[in-house]
């Protein structure tokens, strides 16, 4: 049950505990495709390993949901900083690219236990008239110490370029504190810190641990037409973004010659700053406008991010996209996240909504970044790939609108949507 009130001194924590955690990671993340390009001498296609992993591996999400309803949060937490942010820290003692490689992996599929987690403890601690301003908030702060790590990290890259291996152990250490303060948290707030039963006790077989999350994933989206058309337009949208994702990586260091400090400053300095800027603001559309309304915003200016990169030709026309994108990430990350808690049809089916919805992130990211590469390698040019993302994108807007129409159609039919705001 959401809680009634705000207290301060709940947002003040959750937002230190997430800037040692998230921030820190997103600082990290950010630089490691460049790193296993510059440091470990990945080709094109090793780049898009690196590049989609976090995203295809978001497909466990639905098992690491399953998982999170038979355990404490204390314990889920833990384990999530032991397979997700600890692997990390191995990369410090790669001496190739595939050992780099397998540690990157380890933790991509670690991180698919974050989505889950995330939402449930929004839904705890937050009220639903004020969650998508609080969201703004947090986003805010943890993006803004984000972008001065990765500007920090890119100069340092620029002075020693075997610096990764210093500063992945500290932020792996950096990351348990935020996690233990997020533990306390949940302890001090009265969250409960065990539901269902313990997995200890479950007397399923392996095979059935694994068929029932894909079963309930199945059964969640034939039964809610709202949230598997939800579903549909954000496989569309994310297509399109997948596409964007897998050949920047190249852009920046092939045709644009950048070293680790302009990466660094003009595209992912750029984007989170451009995210700070934006998702305050974003936050308190969604209160008033709810997540269709938003992504259709969003979505809808969305073309202007792979037009750019497809005509980018020098670090400033970077930095321009990279401001388009964090303008527009501000908007669907809103709705990404916050979509499926409204979404959800009670509070407890809130980990499982979220779940699902990060898995098929996995889904489009197991095809369409390869799919992306694909159209680059044999056109020989990044304006086949981008000017297909920029179509994917608008089409997800007409999609999202249309799933809009057919939500206040539902609502004044006296259809339960399972959710608030229109």
């Amino acid at each position: 049950m959401s809680p009634a009130t705000v207290k301060p001194w709940v947002v003040a924590a959750h937002l230190g505990a997430l800037v040692l955690t998230i921030s820190t990671a997103s600082s990290v993340s950010f630089q490691l495709p460049i790193i296993a390009r510059k440091a470990f001498g990945a080709n094109d296609w090793q780049t898009l390993l690196i590049t989609s992993a976090p995203a295809v591996l978001l497909i466990l999400s639905i098992f690491w949901g399953d998982l999170l309803g038979r355990m404490s949060l204390g314990r889920y937490l833990l384990t999530y900083w032991l397979c997700a942010l600890v692997p990390l820290a191995g990369i410090a003692l790669a001496g190739s690219f595939w050992l780099f490689a397998v540690c990157f992996l380890v933790a991509a599929a670690g991180g698919a236990a974050w989505p889950a987690v995330q939402g449930e403890i929004m839904k705890n601690l937050y009220p639903d008239r004020m969650r998508g301003r609080i969201y703004g908030l947090i986003v805010t702060f943890t993006t803004l110490a984000a972008a001065g790590g990765s500007l920090l990290l890119g100069h340092w890259l620029k002075a020693d370029a075997d610096a990764f291996r210093t500063f992945l152990p500290i932020a792996t250490v950096v990351q348990g504190v935020g996690l233990t303060c997020m533990v306390l948290i949940l302890r001090l707030t009265g969250v409960h810190a065990a539901r269902g039963h313990d997995a200890s006790k479950d007397t399923r077989s392996i095979v059935r641990r694994v068929v029932e999350p894909l079963t309930h994933t199945r059964q969640v989206l034939r039964e809610d037409v709202v949230f598997a058309r939800y579903q549909g337009a954000f496989m569309t949208y994310g297509a399109a973004w997948m596409i964007c994702e897998a050949l920047k990586p190249v852009l920046m260091t092939d045709r644009l010659h950048l070293d680790y400090a302009q990466i660094g400053t003009n595209a992912f300095m750029a984007f989170q700053l451009a995210v700070v800027a934006c998702t305050f603001i974003a936050g308190m559309l969604m209160d008033r406008l709810g997540p269709t309304r938003l992504c259709v915003l969003a979505f809808g200016l969305y073309p202007l991010y792979p037009i750019m990169l497809m005509l980018a030709q020098n670090s400033q026309h970077l930095m321009l996209a990279s401001v388009i994108y964090g303008v527009c990430s501000a908007g669907v990350n809103a709705g990404w996240l916050l979509g499926p808690v409204a979404l959800a049809p009670t509070p407890a089916k809130v980990p499982q909504y979220v779940a699902i919805h990060a898995s098929m992130v996995g889904l489009r990211g197991t095809v369409f970044q390869f799919a992306g590469m694909a159209i680059y390698k044999v056109s020989g040019s990044f304006a086949v790939s981008f000017s297909l993302a920029a179509i994917g994108f608008a089409w997800a807007s007409w999609q999202m609108w249309q799933l809009h129409k057919l939500m206040v159609a539902r609502n004044r039919a006296g259809i339960g949507i399972g959710i608030g705001k229109l």
